[in-house]
């Protein structure tokens, strides 16, 4: 039973990386994660997937996009703003256009950002934006700051799911124009092993609960 149950799991994953292969050959890419701005929904060291092209973002979509201002680099970001929409901080919470999310404040977690290399406490939260259910980390001690953004047209405001990573996303480099946007990640392919990595994040998860 255990022979044929292995075999049986080898023509599984044969036939999952044939698919896989088939996809990326014409819909999908491949994109590695270098940084921990995106914690806790991805982190340094995965492997992602992700569709190419973006005509429409969303919400809480989770882009890929040239940098608007160091050319040859690639910034990853959520959505958190669209054309027309005004951003601000409200008593540390990201308010869009009049409203704050919904948001579930859930436990507080000790994670080791490798992109500054210094472990701490965060606090998980689910927060509702768009049709997007996704987790944010909160440092402890850090202060949300956002000074009112209104969004330009034919643009989008990126956001880091880890909120103290101001450097990595559109608090420091600004809005983001759609035409530069290569594609949307939406699955994990292969998790990290790394000190980070401690977050039971699997291989094929989809990257928002």
């Amino acid at each position: 039973m255990w022979k044929a149950l292995g075999k049986g799991a080898l023509w599984l994953g044969a036939l999952v990386l044939v698919v896989v292969g088939v996809l990326r050959l014409f819909f999908l890419d491949l994109v590695e994660v270098g940084h921990d701005g995106m914690a806790p929904t991805m982190i340094a060291g995965e492997t992602v997937l992700m569709w190419r092209g973006v005509d429409e973002p969303e919400m809480g979509d989770l882009l890929v996009c040239h940098h608007p201002t160091a050319p040859g680099q690639m910034v990853i970001g959520r959505v958190v703003g669209k054309a027309g929409m005004t951003l601000r901080d409200v008593r540390g919470a990201l308010e869009i256009s009049g409203s704050v999310p919904d948001r579930d404040v859930l436990e507080m977690e000790r994670f080791f950002d490798q992109t500054t290399n210094q472990e701490a406490d965060y606090r998980r939260s689910l927060v509702k934006l768009g049709n997007t259910d996704h987790f944010v980390y909160e440092r402890d001690r850090f202060v949300f700051r956002l000074r009112e953004t209104r969004v330009e047209p034919s643009r989008v405001y990126l956001m880091a799911d880890n909120r103290a990573a101001v450097q990595l996303d559109s608090r420091t480099f600004g809005s983001v124009p759609v035409s530069s946007c290569l594609g949307t990640l939406f699955m994990r392919f292969r998790p990290a092993q790394t000190r980070s990595a401690d977050l039971g994040n699997g291989w094929f998860d989809f990257l928002d609960p």
